[in-house]
């Protein structure tokens, strides 16, 4: 029989923390003539608002009595694509160009090449009032792809003062919509900057 217990811990994408982990489950099991064996761990009862990642550990006696020992690490994450984007500097003049960074992940941290949308829209407050809601106008849109590793340098220009929104967004192969975006400010004597938040 193979003894084997599972923790997990919680685990932020791309740098978070780690707890310590808490036990899931426990067992023994009894290896196929080929050296393998099935387990299955459920995922229902961990916090679905972030990845969990569990570790496997194993001890294996054979039949003269020596033990073995290994471990494994599994994902269970929230998404299969991540994306991060990021601009070049914080602020640009009126008819600049800017440049933004587009990564996409996968769960297990890996470039992937990507098909997505970006979108430039420009904000502003409802009424001149930045304390109420703000509306979004789109002001231009670009079908864009990552590279083999995960990355595009997008560069646009951008038009008058103001603030905007960069957006990217993609699907995943299961559909599931992921995405990313940077705010933009556009600095110019026009600019009021009471006028946003």
């Amino acid at each position: 029989m193979t003894p084997f217990h599972v923790p997990w811990n919680e685990r932020g994408f791309m740098g978070g923390y780690d707890s310590p982990g808490e036990l899931v489950a426990e067992g023994t099991t009894r290896l196929e003539a080929n050296g393998a064996t099935e387990i299955s761990i459920d995922t229902a009862d961990v916090a679905q608002n972030r990845d969990h990642q569990f570790t496997i550990k194993v001890k294996v006696r054979d039949a003269s009595g020596r033990t073995i020992e290994g471990s494994g690490t599994v994902l269970a994450a929230q998404q299969q694509l991540y994306a991060f984007t990021e601009l070049d500097r914080g602020w640009y003049r009126p008819g600049g160009q800017a440049e933004v960074n587009i990564n996409t992940r996968t769960a297990s941290r890996i470039p992937v090449e990507t098909d997505g949308k970006l979108t430039l829209f420009r904000i502003t407050s409802v009424d001149g009032n930045p304390q109420k809601e703000i509306d979004q106008q789109v002001v231009d849109t670009w079908k864009i792809k990552t590279g083999n590793d995960g990355h595009l340098a997008f560069k646009f220009q951008l038009p008058s003062e103001g603030q905007y929104r960069v957006v990217f967004e993609a699907r995943d192969t299961a559909q599931q919509l992921v995405t990313s975006a940077a705010n933009i400010w556009v600095y110019g004597p026009k600019l009021d900057g009471r006028q946003h938040r």
